[in-house]
């Protein structure tokens, strides 16, 4: 979606690019062939979910997976959440090192969610997610290692030609 100077991904993805995370690794499913020239000359690695119709988890886990070699932590984000900023990202990896958790979810409308740090200690649950609901199921069963990082803004995202509409217009940065 086109979103200010951009469009709405690559907005998401140069917050991401301020932070010292290594790899940026995107992971596409339906749409790939159609997104992949929209992320060209962006330092991001791609990989592609061929199972993308089973849910969000089999994307965590095809993007885990494939960077898990060279990685002792991932940050997890979503494509569709406009105001994530560079500032929250390491709000997370400072607070993982802070807490020494081995996850930091943001905490919006009286839950935990993503944006959320994860310690390589949880790579194999992560890379096991097969279901719809995501890596929120891991924040759950798991909150005693859970550093919640208050963040009201993660809670909007871009589901619907309405949101896109409400928050396109807005002044955004990372």
């Amino acid at each position: 979606l086109p979103f200010g100077d951009g469009n709405l991904l690559e907005h998401v993805i140069k917050a991401a690019m301020k932070v010292n995370f290594g790899e940026i690794r995107i992971v596409l499913g339906a749409y790939h062939q159609k997104i992949r020239p929209a992320l060209r000359g962006l330092p991001v690695q791609i990989s592609v979910n061929p199972n993308w119709e089973t849910g969000m988890g089999s994307s965590i886990s095809k993007g885990v997976k494939d960077l898990q070699a060279q990685s002792d932590a991932a940050v997890l984000m979503l494509g569709d959440q406009p105001f994530v900023s560079a500032h929250h990202l390491q709000n997370l990896i400072d607070q993982h090192l802070k807490s020494q958790k081995p996850i930091v979810a943001s905490f919006y409308q009286g839950k935990q969610g993503v944006p959320a740090f994860f310690h390589q200690s949880f790579f194999p649950q992560l890379i096991n997610l097969t279901e719809k609901i995501g890596a929120g199921k891991l924040i759950k069963e798991n909150r005693d290692m859970v550093a919640p990082m208050p963040y009201p803004e993660a809670a909007i995202d871009i589901d619907t030609p309405e949101d896109y509409r409400k928050w396109s217009s807005k002044d955004f940065t990372s």
